[in-house]
C-alpha cells in the first residue's frame, strides 16, 4: 500500500511540474519571443517616444508617441515597416493611436486645421492648403509643418517646445490613423 502511495504521489508531483513548466514556458515565448521584439525594435527608432501594442480581439491597436518635431512622414514610415515586418495581421485589421502631449494651443490648431485638409483632400486643390493653414496657425500662435504624398496627410505643429502630429488618410488606406489630444479625439 505504501508503494502505491509512492507512486501515486510521484505521478501528480510530475503532473503538475511539466504544467507549470508547459505554462510558464508559454507564458515567457509570448511575452518575450511574440510581443516583445516588435516593442524592442521600435524602441530602437529614435523618432518614437512611447509605444504600446495591444491585441484586441479581431483588430491590433498600436499606440505611439512620436518624438520628432519636424519630417513626420519619414517616422511614420519607419513605424510601418518595422509593424509590417513583425505583424502576421492583415493591414485591414490595424488601428494606429498617435497620442500627442495635451496642449491646448496645439490641440486648437490640429482641431481646426482639419477642416481645410479635407476640404483640399476632397476637392483636389491642394495650392491654398499652406496659406489656410498658415492663417490658423498665426492665429493660434503655432508653427506647422505640412507634408503630403498619395497615402497621407502628415501636419505637424509646435508650440513652446511641444510637438502634436495629424496625420489623415487620402482615400482608401487600409490602415486606420487616428489621432488624440492626451485621450481627447481630434
Amino acid at each position: 500500500m505504501s508503494q502505491r502511495l509512492k507512486r501515486v504521489f510521484a505521478i501528480l508531483v510530475i503532473s503538475s511540474a511539466t504544467f507549470t513548466m508547459l505554462l510558464c514556458g508559454s507564458f515567457l515565448y509570448n511575452r518575450f519571443l511574440f510581443d516583445k521584439p516588435l516593442e524592442n525594435n521600435i524602441a530602437k527608432l529614435s523618432s518614437i517616444r512611447s509605444f504600446k501594442y495591444e491585441n484586441l480581439n479581431t483588430k491590433s491597436k498600436i499606440t505611439v508617441q512620436f518624438n520628432v518635431a519636424k519630417k513626420l512622414r519619414t517616422s511614420f514610415y519607419q513605424l510601418l515597416e518595422q509593424i509590417d515586418n513583425q505583424l502576421d495581421d492583415s493591414p485591414d485589421s490595424l488601428i494606429i493611436e498617435i497620442d500627442n502631449v495635451p496642449n491646448e494651443s496645439l490641440g486648437n490648431f490640429l482641431r481646426e486645421a482639419r477642416l481645410p485638409v479635407h476640404e483640399a483632400m476632397s476637392t483636389g486643390e491642394f495650392t491654398t492648403l499652406p496659406e489656410k493653414l498658415e492663417q490658423l496657425a498665426e492665429a493660434a500662435q503655432v508653427y506647422f509643418e505640412l507634408e503630403l504624398d498619395n497615402d497621407f496627410v502628415f501636419l505637424t505643429a509646435a508650440a513652446d517646445s511641444a510637438a502634436a502630429h495629424l496625420v489623415i488618410a487620402r482615400g482608401d488606406s487600409p490602415v486606420k490613423v487616428v489621432t488624440t489630444m492626451g485621450g481627447e479625439y481630434l
